[in-house]
């Protein structure tokens, strides 16, 4: 299977659903997040936690590694023009895609995807780092310091919290 794999094209009505607010983690719950996920989505603990409660699937849609920014996308949806979230819907969807077989080196992928197949969506999508430095920095990870489990504690806090 090539790596990243040719995309085929955006959608015209592809959009990222905005993420509902579902009140399903305790501040304990996303207590644990916090120090779970801390070495990223793919770390061992963060894994460990599962996809069994309201809780896990609710921040489902969040847990990918920054690289790939798709979580991060799906945060920053609601402060976005809906030019802005179908250009970035498009980047998420075309690195889904072209990686969807690389499950291995997928953080490897979603780089190489970026700067080639992908590559002319990335323009497109500067409208998301706009809302990232502004309405939307609970999304951002620099606001976090680039420390997961932070990040995903506070976005969870967000559209999960209680």
């Amino acid at each position: 299977m090539l790596c990243p794999a040719p995309y085929p094209g955006c959608p015209a009505a592809l959009q990222l659903a905005a993420p509902v607010r579902q009140h399903v983690c305790s501040k304990d719950d996303l207590l644990s997040v916090a120090s779970a996920c801390s070495g990223g989505p793919y770390a061992t603990s963060c894994l460990a936690l599962g996809a069994n409660s309201p809780c896990s699937n609710c921040l489902a849609a969040f847990e990918y590694d920054f690289s790939a920014q798709i979580g991060v996308r799906e945060c920053v949806a609601p402060y976005v023009s809906a030019t802005c979230n179908h250009n970035s819907a498009c980047l998420t969807d075309c690195l889904t895609q072209v990686c969807y077989h690389c499950a291995d080196a997928m953080d490897a992928c979603d780089v190489q995807a970026q700067s080639g197949a992908c590559a002319a969506f990335t323009p497109a999508d500067a409208c998301v780092t706009q809302a990232l430095n502004g309405v939307g920095a609970v999304c951002n990870p620099n606001t976090y310091q680039g420390n997961f489990g932070a990040w995903l504690q506070a976005v969870g806090a967000k559209y999960c919290g209680l």
